[in-house]
C-alpha cells in the first residue's frame, strides 16, 4: 500500500503540520513547516503561499499570522516576515499593519521605498490605536513625507501619546513644536517641561536641549515637571 504521505502535495503536508502547529501555538514549528522544503521543489511552498492565502487563512487566524511575522523578523527572513504581515495586515492587524508601513518605509523584504504606502498603512495601524504607528505617522506629518506637511496634526498625535503613556520621543516632539511654534502656539516655558519629561525617561537629545535653559532664557523658567496644558 502507497505511503499516504507520499501521496500529499507538498502544500499539503504543510498545512496539515501547519494546522497542528497552529492549534498549540507553536510557532518554531510552524516555521519549520514552512522550510521543509521538497529538494526537487525547492521553492514550492515557501513564498508562494500566496497562491492558497484563502485556504491557509482558513485554519491560521490573524494573531498567529502576526506571531509568524515576528518570529520571521526576529530570523532576519525579511520576506517571510513579509509574507505573514501582509496576511494579517488583510484581517487589519494593528501592529502587522505598522510593521508592513515600516517595511514599505525602509524598503525591507525586497520592497522598494514608497512613502505614500507606508504613511497609509501607518495611518490605518493609528486608527486602529497602535502607538508605534501613532508616533511614526506623527513623524511623516511633520516632516511632510508621504503626505502634506500637517504640524497640527502631528501635535495632536504627540498630545495623545504624551497622554497615554507618557512617550519619550512623542514628549520630545511635542517640545520642538511647542518651540518652534509649528502646530502649536510657541511656548518656551511648556516646551522645556515636556523636554524634562522626556529626559526623565531617558531621552538623551531632550536632556541635551534642557541644558540649554540658562543660555536660552534670562530668567528661570519652570522646573517641576507639571503635566502642561496640552
Amino acid at each position: 500500500m502507497p505511503d499516504v504521505k507520499e501521496q500529499r502535495s507538498p502544500i499539503s503536508v504543510t498545512e496539515f503540520g501547519m494546522r497542528s502547529k497552529v492549534q498549540e501555538k507553536d510557532y518554531d514549528g510552524c516555521s519549520a513547516f514552512v522550510h521543509e522544503l521538497d529538494d526537487e521543489r525547492p521553492l514550492s511552498y515557501r513564498y508562494n503561499f500566496e497562491e492558497s492565502s484563502e485556504k491557509f487563512s482558513k485554519f491560521c487566524d490573524t494573531e498567529s499570522q502576526w506571531k509568524l511575522a515576528e518570529k520571521a523578523l526576529a530570523d532576519n527572513n525579511e520576506q517571510e516576515a513579509l509574507f505573514w504581515c501582509r496576511m494579517a495586515a488583510d484581517q487589519m492587524h494593528p501592529a502587522a499593519l505598522g510593521q508592513l508601513a515600516n517595511m514599505h518605509h525602509e524598503g525591507l523584504g525586497g520592497l522598494r521605498r514608497d512613502y505614500n504606502k507606508s504613511f497609509l498603512y501607518y495611518k490605518q495601524a493609528s486608527d486602529l490605536g497602535n502607538l508605534k504607528s501613532m508616533l511614526q505617522l506623527g513623524k511623516m506629518y511633520e516632516d511632510g513625507v508621504g503626505c502634506e506637511r500637517n504640524y497640527r496634526e502631528a501635535a495632536r498625535l504627540y498630545r495623545a501619546l504624551a497622554r497615554i503613556n507618557c512617550d519619550p520621543e512623542a514628549l520630545f516632539s511635542l517640545g520642538n513644536l511647542y518651540m518652534m511654534g509649528d502646530g502649536a502656539e510657541r511656548n518656551a516655558a511648556k516646551a522645556f517641561i515636556l523636554w524634562e519629561k522626556a529626559s526623565a525617561s531617558g531621552h538623551e537629545m531632550a536632556r541635551s536641549f534642557i541644558s540649554l535653559r540658562e543660555i536660552a532664557f534670562q530668567q528661570d523658567l519652570p522646573k517641576k515637571a507639571i503635566h502642561p496644558e496640552m
